[in-house]
């Protein structure tokens, strides 16, 4: 049986969570779904951080990992990535964390630029923001919101889709999706275009969010070079000639609702800070 990478593609970590608590919640997400696949649990497990601007949890990593810092069971060390970090645990588990950016363009999108350590300002157009993630030699991702593909933007991203060629960009779907949401029509447009889905689960800023990453991703065959870890993604990713299998949690109806108002709450906040 080949071996396996198991990828969250949209991963933040808030200042509400707890990094020891997070990282087990990782970890044992990614276990289960190793679990369900009929896999042991030496798999590789990566998350992408994908923070907004303002915010740098992943060079908070590094300066552990420079320092001998441990949180928990957990230590931290530096790869020959300089935008991956290694984090094993006191039971030689490991997980993988790659830098990234989340970056609002002037249309009201955004874009993931999985890898990326750079800065890429906000209110940038789409177009030149997935140029700029394609010319620094990252994985720019278009993820799904909640009403954000629909309308003048839904046409927007449909039309990207229809002019991109397999590998300048890809589409990706999240764990906030409600049950009772089928799959995005626009994902699907992709797939028949090779504009792949490569989820995440895109964890809230709200302590429960701290237990959703890794429930939410993709999965890639092979192993994974832990010396080199992002040039290794980056090469299979770039790659891929059909959809990779993915894995989604979804929310309740219910607790879809309550994200939905607290966001507003939140954003709102934020806006006037």
């Amino acid at each position: 049986m080949n071996e396996l990478i198991l990828v969250d593609g949209h991963v933040h970590f808030h200042d509400c969570f707890d990094l020891g608590l997070f990282l087990e919640y990782t970890r044992n997400n990614f276990l289960r779904k190793a679990q369900d696949l009929g896999y042991a649990k030496e798999i590789a497990k990566v998350i992408c951080f994908t923070e907004s601007e303002g915010v740098d949890y992943f060079n908070k990593l590094k300066n552990y990992a420079v320092s001998n810092t441990k949180i928990k069971n957990w230590k931290f060390s530096l790869t020959e990535n300089s935008n991956s970090i290694k984090i094993n645990s006191d039971d030689n588990d490991t997980i993988i964390v790659f830098a990234g950016r989340q970056i609002v363009t002037s249309e009201k999108l955004e874009v993931l630029a999985i890898g990326l350590e750079e800065k890429i300002n906000d209110g940038l157009p789409v177009n030149e923001v997935i140029e700029k993630v394609n010319d620094l030699n990252k994985i720019p991702v278009l993820p799904w919101g909640a009403g954000k593909w629909t309308g003048v933007r839904g046409k927007i991203i449909e039309k990207i889709i229809l002019s991109a060629h397999n590998g300048d960009v890809f589409l990706g779907d999240n764990g906030n999706r409600p049950v009772f949401w089928s799959e995005p029509g626009l994902i699907e447009l992709g797939r028949s275009k090779q504009i792949f889905n490569l989820p995440g689960s895109d964890p809230l800023p709200v302590k429960s969010g701290m237990k959703n990453a890794g429930k939410s991703g993709f999965i890639l065959d092979g192993k994974l070079n832990l010396i080199k870890p992002f040039d290794d993604f980056l090469s299979k990713v770039k790659i891929l000639n059909k959809q990779p299998k993915t894995f989604i949690s979804l929310e309740s109806p219910l607790m879809f609702l309550k994200n939905q108002i607290f966001m507003q709450i939140y954003k709102r906040k934020k806006k006037d800070n």
